[in-house]
């Protein structure tokens, strides 16, 4: 697991430009849109890809498990504020 926070790379009048993924590979995006509330997503991992979360909005409860690392069974978590990408790599459940 990874977190970084998304700065902004340009700024004028007109706005701002900011880089979510620069020079890094990249094989999918999904909008994921859950609603207010206590709800859970997830509960899988995946064999070959690696999945990058950016919070648009509001926060996340990210709970993560390393399925390759056999000294640790139990999962850890971290809240994963707005303007924030979390980065779950392959065997990672999520």
């Amino acid at each position: 697991m990874n977190l970084r926070k998304i700065k902004v790379a340009f700024e004028d009048n007109r706005g701002s430009i900011s880089d979510i993924f620069y020079k890094e590979k990249f094989d999918h995006a999904a909008i994921i849109k859950t609603n207010s509330g206590n709800f859970i997503r997830g509960n899988h991992y995946h064999k070959n890809t690696t999945q990058h979360i950016f919070m648009t909005k509001g926060e996340l409860r990210y709970w993560y498990l390393d399925l390759k690392d056999k000294s640790n069974k139990l999962p850890k978590s971290i809240l994963v504020p707005q303007g924030y990408v979390v980065t779950t790599k392959p065997w990672e459940v999520h």
